[in-house]
């Protein structure tokens, strides 16, 4: 998506949803009170996507090109993955939304 969108996607993934599911300010931006989970991206990684990156019989994104990788995924504080490794047992979490 970010290939796509670029810079663009942020607000796409985060902010936006969560207004629509009425999760913001909890959820969707970064400031005292709200709940941020945090990936960090390198947005000029470049990736050959081959079999060995999925156990389905078909992939349409086989040998494929893209720029960008997500690198880690901090949730709750903790990593859930590491330098592209997951190194977590995180759970979800129940969040009631506003109505």
């Amino acid at each position: 998506m970010f290939h796509l969108f670029g810079d663009e996607i942020i607000d796409k993934f985060t902010l936006n949803p969560a207004k629509i599911h009425k999760l913001f300010p909890k959820k969707g931006i970064i400031q005292v009170g709200s709940d941020a989970d945090f990936v960090i991206f390198d947005p000029v990684k470049v990736l050959y996507i081959d079999s060995g990156h999925s156990q389905s019989d078909n992939n349409p994104y086989e040998n494929m090109i893209t720029t960008g990788m997500v690198e880690s995924t901090i949730i709750r504080g903790e990593f859930l993955v590491k330098n592209r490794k997951f190194v977590g047992s995180m759970k979800g979490q129940f969040i009631w939304r506003g109505l």
